[in-house]
């Protein structure tokens, strides 16, 4: 006979709630492997455990858990290698994202310091630019 975990057990040892774990259930990817008719209480093996820490996965690289069954193959095999590269492309993604909002953040407060001073400074205000060139020409009539 298989030993079992209750899902409190599982619970536990994977530091989620129960609930979770029921929600997994009505999704479809994490079926208890015995349900005790008399009780309902859910009960899971030890290597189920290893498909939760998968599951924790997707979670924490913000791939759908509706889009979880997509990386289960015809043998009923989960694709690791295939979540693993989705996930390595969305981590490559936020990175990108967040280096945008720290540029973004980075040139605000340049903005901002400049426009303090020109505050400070009154009338006149002086400001040294590196070398630029600039293309100019001559526009008769309406900007517009």
């Amino acid at each position: 006979m298989k030993n079992f975990l209750s899902i409190g057990d599982v619970a536990k040892i994977k530091g989620i709630t129960p609930k979770a774990l029921r929600y997994y259930e009505s999704l479809g990817i994490l079926t208890p492997d015995y349900v005790n008719k008399e009780t309902g209480y859910r009960y899971y093996t030890t290597d189920q455990l290893l498909l939760v820490d998968l599951i924790l996965t997707c979670g924490d690289l913000d791939i759908p858990l509706k889009q979880f069954k997509s990386y289960i193959n015809d043998q009923n095999m989960i694709d690791v290698e295939r979540l693993l590269e989705d996930g390595s492309r969305i981590v490559d993604e936020k990175i990108q994202n967040l280096r945008l909002k720290k540029k973004y953040l980075k040139d605000l407060s340049e903005t901002t310091k400049r426009a303090s001073k020109i505050k400070n400074f009154g009338n006149s205000f002086v400001e040294n630019f590196p070398e630029r060139h600039f293309l100019t020409m001559r526009i008769d009539g309406d900007l517009t």
